[in-house]
């Protein structure tokens, strides 16, 4: 056992590792191995590799935690995390197993780094969902820095966090949206009327209109060019407001102001789409949890894609 862990990282004296390797490793009678992108695998929009999203994290989490419990009565049997040597896999495989120790221990960002702090350099950044060239990285830290944030002032509670729904919403086919915040429900442009095949959301307008009315959703945004008529929100005694700004670019400070009044005034959570509801959504909404939270450009990216992954896309992170 410790010759086969010789090279891996120790988090848990003896009994929880990290390790990468070109080959499969070998097999232990006391060595249980997990292997991250075989369970949670990050779907790409373009270029990007990640973060995993929350409900890959909360799984992770539950399948450490299942491992610790079925092991409890052999304590000399250690878990060992590993990956492939492909920068992608290597990192996430670190950020889900950081993530994990900050979260089962309630431990500080930079302790439940530690034990890869010498290496972090060695990690490549996570990277924006754009085609053009990283112009922004978010690290691992960053990442951690943006749960630890949130969680500690109260914008997320793992406690009562409803993992079913939230990997339900997240699906194209069932609304392609996710709330970021009890303030804000970020979505894909909602269609008239169900399209399996295309490449953003199938939700029908009906539906969303029947759960934005359950949520207590009183108002929408549109950030995109005119796809379905407003009409079908306002007869349905819901407030539609037109903010419309170039897709991959930056809103004007007019529309900034604009938007942020109407999220300060409204009580109760606000609709925002763009055409995928990643970039120019996730710009004003980061915004928002900027002025009003002090988070920091890299924190807030870096939490809004653990929630949502792919918002803020190219020049929109550097104007952050």
């Amino acid at each position: 056992k410790e010759l086969i862990l010789k090279h891996a990282i120790e988090f848990i004296p003896g009994r929880l590792y990290l390790m990468s390797t070109d080959t499969i490793p070998e097999q232990h009678m006391n060595i249980s191995y997990v292997c991250p992108e075989q369970h949670f695998a990050y779907l790409n929009f373009h270029l990007d590799f990640g973060p995993n999203n929350l409900g890959q994290v909360i799984r992770f989490c539950h399948l450490i935690n299942n491992k610790f419990a079925s092991e409890a009565a052999s304590p000399s049997r250690a878990i060992c995390v590993y990956s492939s040597k492909r920068s992608d896999h290597c990192v996430n495989a670190a950020f889900l197993l950081t993530t994990y120790m900050m979260l089962a221990f309630k431990l500080e960002p930079t302790t439940a780094i530690a034990p890869i702090s010498h290496m972090m350099n060695s990690y490549v950044p996570y990277r924006d969902a754009g085609y053009g060239p990283n112009t922004y990285g978010i690290t691992i830290l960053d990442c951690l820095n943006g749960l630890y944030k949130a969680l500690r002032i109260g914008l997320l509670d793992l406690q009562n966090f409803n993992l079913a729904e939230y990997e339900f919403y997240e699906k194209v086919e069932n609304g392609d949206m996710n709330f970021v915040t009890n303030k804000f429900l970020a979505l894909a442009t909602p269609k008239e009327t169900s399209r399996p095949h295309t490449l953003f959301s199938a939700y029908r307008m009906d539906d969303l209109i029947r759960f934005m009315q359950e949520r207590g959703v009183s108002t929408i945004v549109r950030l995109n060019n005119r796809t379905y008529p407003s009409e079908r929100f306002v007869e349905c005694y819901l407030q539609h407001h037109e903010m419309y700004f170039p897709d991959g670019t930056t809103p004007t400070d007019t529309i900034l102001q604009q938007f942020l009044h109407l999220a300060e005034t409204t009580p109760g959570p606000i609709a925002v789409h763009c055409k995928a509801g990643l970039g120019r959504t996730g710009s004003l909404i980061a915004c928002y949890l900027i002025k009003h939270y002090q988070f920091t450009t890299s924190t807030v990216i870096a939490f809004m894609r653990l929630i949502r992954p792919g918002m803020v896309v190219g020049p929109q992170q550097n104007w952050l």
